[in-house]
């Protein structure tokens, strides 16, 4: 996203995002809004703003408005929801977006999602960048309550609802395109060291040996900095002791211009360098998920171990939850 010109807001600069952040969780019709999505485009945005309702309550919290900068950060959150094997963020915290937290006693809570980076409340560029989405959103609400057809009035196009800022700052209604994307398709390059499979291919392959492996995300533990990132751990312990044989702790990089796919497509050779130390093959690599088995199945094509998925791992699972009470992560 760019840089935000407030200067364009004119009038808009008196909004107030404190009593529309307010006024929406005092209607209170998050079940009623959950069903559509809804789009907004800013005069102040590179890409247009998708707004989803997430309707989920609990003790604290009555409901969401999560909005995403542009439809790519949303097909991913999507992906998260529905196949998160075709996606790469391990929780929505890893998606870059920002979100109206609706609070049960009537009060609100405004934070920022930046991929690798530990959530924060928005800062003041950002909470004036979205107040106007805001008070946009809360009078849709109004009138969703009064039309409850009106997001759904552009399917005919397949395009969604959007309100749109024209240039003279004033907000219609138009519809806005669905992306005319193809199917999720990513250029994931796994580079391993051939010298080390060549070694590694020489070593005794132990069958009955199977390791655990699977990548985490961390929050608990994050760098010492202003706007501090998440570690990610990439885990790896013998399916029977427990004990460790990969315990790689790690960080996006710097801004996180690439996300989590360097975290990714670097796996198969950290696994590959640790098995190179333990000095014999396992006959099985354990993994959860249908992503960990597509990371690491270059690796497999060189080492004759098998890539087996399974829904729990159990000695891994306990390893981590042993080391986050013994604060050894």
């Amino acid at each position: 996203m760019q840089n935000f010109p407030f200067s364009v807001f004119g009038a808009m600069d008196e909004i107030s995002l404190d009593s529309d952040a307010k006024a929406i969780v005092g209607l209170n019709v998050w079940k009623k809004v959950a069903a559509y999505n809804w789009v907004l485009v800013p005069q102040t945005c590179d890409e247009p703003v998708v707004v989803h309702v997430d309707q989920h309550a609990d003790a604290k919290v009555s409901g969401r408005l999560m909005f995403f900068a542009g439809f790519a950060a949303y097909r991913d959150f999507v992906l998260l929801r529905q196949a998160p094997d075709l996606g790469l963020a391990l929780s929505p915290i890893d998606i870059t977006h920002w979100e109206l937290v609706g609070l049960a006693d009537g009060g609100y809570e405004l934070h920022s999602f930046k991929t690798g980076y530990l959530p924060r409340l928005a800062d003041d560029e950002e909470r004036r960048f979205l107040a106007p989405l805001v008070h946009e959103c809360l009078g849709l609400m109004f009138r969703f309550e009064e039309t409850p057809d009106l997001p759904m009035c552009y399917a005919g196009e397949n395009a969604l609802f959007a309100r749109k800022e024209g240039l003279d700052g004033k907000w219609r209604d138009g519809p806005q395109p669905a992306p005319k994307e193809p199917p999720v398709q990513r250029d994931e390059r796994i580079s391993l060291d051939l010298k080390m499979c060549a070694s590694a291919a020489a070593m005794p392959f132990v069958n009955e040996e199977s390791w655990d492996v699977d990548f985490y995300s961390v929050a608990a533990c994050r760098t010492e900095e202003a706007h501090p990132r998440i570690m990610y751990l990439f885990a790896a312990v013998d399916s029977t002791s427990g004990e460790r044989r990969v315990w790689d702790r790690m960080s996006v990089a710097h801004g996180a211009p690439q996300g989590l796919k360097p975290l990714w497509e670097g796996l198969a050779q950290r696994l590959l360098a640790a098995i190179v130390k333990h000095g014999r093959i396992p006959g099985s690599v354990n993994v959860r998920s249908g992503r960990m088995a597509r990371f690491l199945r270059p690796l497999g094509l060189q080492i004759p171990f098998r890539l087996v998925q399974h829904g729990k791992l159990p000695a891994l699972d306990d390893a981590l939850r042993h080391a986050l009470e013994t604060k050894t992560v």
